[in-house]
């Protein structure tokens, strides 16, 4: 059987989501990264002298432009994940880039479209969908183990470090609870639920400079309800639940998931699974966009760009909110 050829990465960013993508890729055979490009080269040379990384970059293009790459993922702050994601495809280079991808619809539908126009590989790296005790959960899910599903909630959040320049409270760096955490929630709603809802609602708290602090979201689907929750203002108990006519799926700390029960309609423990072989959950992405670039594929079925459009969308309603002060949006004091 033929080898396959080792599968060259470049990583833009040399933060710490880069690092865990880094350990990741040692851990996926038949991948490397190879170039490492940030804003400062020296932080750029001391990333790439951690994971040996042959060359590095002071520069993004500049990156693009020398070396020859497979595939680049994109670590940076979110409010330069669309230039770069345009860049990289204008290059022709295969993208993963950490979520949020974007935080309008119209810079999501003009990313896919140069995509396609190209044929250029993007997904956005919403790496919790590919996690073994999520993928469990759906398929209890598909199988009619809970019978028919009645409500699914979600809830992601914890107390942030209130400091307007970090990458929470920045919001020209992309800050703000929905891109950072109501993402994960969309994005498992969605995979369990799919995209066909019929109406939403959106609720939000914006503190003294209009970033997004809390969240509340319900999609009406034709048979059931979806709720999500995410918030920088407490630690909540972060879970995910299907309920349906027969039982219930509860996944604790849905976006990192690694354990989930199944209870029957009367709420008796039925089965456990336990995720007891992740040791880094990117591994399962670079796989996805290894193989979905190998057999010349634009888009990932677990994460398509249909599901990071509809995420873009609820995303515009809540910049919307913010600047035209609707109802919906209530605002709250700041630090």
């Amino acid at each position: 059987m033929e080898k396959k050829e080792t599968f060259r990465f470049g990583v833009m960013g040399a933060g710490n989501i880069s690092n865990k993508f880094c350990d990741a890729a040692e851990k996926t055979e038949e991948v490397c990264v190879t170039a490492v490009a940030a804003r400062s080269e020296e932080r750029a040379r001391e990333f790439a002298e951690k994971y040996e990384i042959h060359t590095y970059y002071g520069n993004y293009e500049e990156m693009l432009q020398k070396e020859k790459l497979d595939g680049v993922y994109i670590g940076v702050v979110t409010g330069m994940h669309v230039q770069l994601t345009e860049l990289c495809i204008r290059y022709g280079i295969p993208v993963l880039c950490e979520k949020a991808l974007t935080g309008s619809s119209e810079e999501a539908e003009r990313i896919f479209k140069l995509a396609e126009e190209k044929k250029i590989f993007v997904m956005e790296g919403v790496w919790s969908l590919f996690l073994p005790a999520n993928r469990k959960a759906r398929e209890w899910l598909r199988e009619g183990r809970i019978g028919k599903l009645a409500v699914s909630n979600v809830e992601i959040g914890f107390t942030a470090p209130k400091n307007k320049e970090n990458r929470y409270f920045n919001k020209e760096a992309g800050g703000g609870a929905a891109l950072d955490l109501l993402i994960y929630a969309l994005a498992l709603t969605m995979y369990f639920c799919g995209e066909d809802w019929k109406e939403e609602q959106i609720q939000v708290i914006y503190n003294e400079d209009q970033v997004d602090v809390t969240e509340h979201v319900i999609l009406r689907y034709e048979e059931h309800l979806s709720f999500m929750t995410a918030t920088y203002l407490a630690n909540v108990d972060e879970r995910l639940e299907l309920t349906g006519s027969e039982g219930k799926i509860m996944i604790r700390h849905p976006h990192y998931a690694d354990q989930i029960v199944l209870y029957d309609g009367q709420g008796k423990l039925i089965e456990q699974y336990s995720d007891q072989v992740t040791e880094n959950g990117f591994v399962y992405e670079i796989k996805e966009m290894v193989d979905c670039v190998r057999n010349g594929k634009t888009e990932s079925s677990i994460v398509p760009h249909r599901m990071t459009l509809e995420c873009a969308k609820i995303f515009d309603r809540i910049v919307r909110v913010s600047s035209t002060e609707q109802s919906v949006g209530i605002k709250v004091g700041g630090f």
